[in-house]
């Protein structure tokens, strides 16, 4: 099935340019707890929207569009968990690279999707989640965040316009030094068949971003592309890959006189087995890459994943 992902994106230490205090980060790193802690709710939606619907025989073709998934009425709300395991060959996400490491996370949701006038998507959800690296100086996170969502198919074409707010906390691995954020994003979307076993989906998506750090604070915009390839009725693999631009209010440049954007671009592989309809385990490999006029914000890195993740609607 396909999963809407978000690319991790991180905040750089700055600490390495001297002593001043104004150069403190959070830590962990805020946008890649977010992202990190979301991921299993955008999981959720996405497949609700794209879930292929088969014709019964072995070789699991697609049976029409890839539509969008209409609940009942005593299937709104839903329960939703997530662990794994993985490899960071930068899990700093900084230009200098101080080595590699291994990590779990998990994550758990509750929340509710439905439809409102029987025309548009309504979403809620709040998750908790948390990531633990194996490497003493990788910054291991727990985030708490609360996220809502609402869209529609436009009639009579293939697109979805879709929109949503999220806030929380993150904090460092220990439950300390938390640090507010919110932000929201609107996203036009296009997926189908592109064949009788294959699924393709673009989206464009601007999203503002900000926290308490308000040095941090950023518009982006984003450009993704995903390929799922049917398998068998219940194992897909796929492709993905997001073009990003990121602006900055003002990254510290009182103190640098740079005005940081970034562009970053990222894309992963993946397969996914679904032995039952609320499980699913999946593994991935990603590369990241990061370039900003800010030189110390630069980056790359490989990272791995294996997850498995469980859901109930009731």
């Amino acid at each position: 099935m396909m999963k809407h992902t978000f690319t991790a994106i991180a905040l750089v230490t700055l600490a390495n340019l001297g002593t001043t205090s104004a150069f403190a980060q959070a830590v962990p790193d805020i946008d890649d707890a977010i992202n990190r802690s979301t991921s299993i709710d955008e999981s959720l939606r996405g497949q609700e929207r794209t879930t292929p619907r088969f014709d019964g025989d072995e070789d699991g073709e697609i049976a029409g569009e890839a539509g969008i998934f209409v609940l009942s009425k005593n299937e709104i709300f839903y329960i939703g968990a997530a662990v794994g395991t993985g490899w960071a060959e930068n899990p700093l996400r900084t230009a200098d690279d101080v080595g590699d490491s291994f990590y779990a996370n998990a994550a758990f949701t509750a929340g509710l999707q439905t439809k409102i006038a029987e025309a548009f998507d309504f979403g809620l959800a709040a998750t908790v989640s948390g990531t633990e690296y194996d490497a003493a100086f990788a910054p291991s996170s727990r985030t708490l965040n609360v996220s809502t969502n609402l869209g529609s198919p436009i009639k009579g074409t293939p697109l979805y316009v879709g929109g949503g707010i999220y806030g929380g906390f993150s904090y460092d691995g220990n439950f300390e030094r938390g640090t507010g954020f919110y932000g929201a994003n609107v996203a036009l979307s296009a997926g189908g068949p592109i064949g009788p076993k294959t699924l393709a989906r673009a989206s464009l998506s601007a999203v503002r971003s900000g926290n308490e750090i308000s040095d941090n604070d950023a518009w982006s915009g984003n450009f993704d592309i995903a390929i799922t390839q049917i398998v068998a009725p219940k194992v897909t693999i796929g492709a993905q890959t997001r073009l990003s631009y990121f602006v900055y209010d003002d990254f510290f440049e009182d103190v640098t006189f740079v005005e940081r954007q970034d562009w970053q671009i990222g894309g992963n592989v993946n397969a996914n087995w679904s032995p039952l309809d609320w499980l699913s385990v999946s593994v991935s490999a990603g590369y990241q890459k990061r370039d900003s006029r800010f030189f110390l914000s630069d980056y790359d890195g490989f990272e791995t994943a294996l997850t498995i993740a469980a859901r109930k609607r009731f």
